[in-house]
């Protein structure tokens, strides 16, 4: 096999649902502060 000399390895482990969803929300889709913060006082996000 070509990557028999060449291991796997997890870089990483398994990060909570939502764990992204404040930075996703205001970096790539624009929402505001306010609008991330009224989200999640109305139970939409945590």
């Amino acid at each position: 096999p070509k990557f028999m000399d060449t291991p796997g390895q997890v870089w990483r482990g398994q990060v909570d649902i939502g764990f992204d969803t404040e930075r996703i929300l205001g970096e790539l889709l624009g929402y505001s502060d306010i609008e991330i913060e009224s989200l999640k006082g109305r139970g939409i996000i945590d």
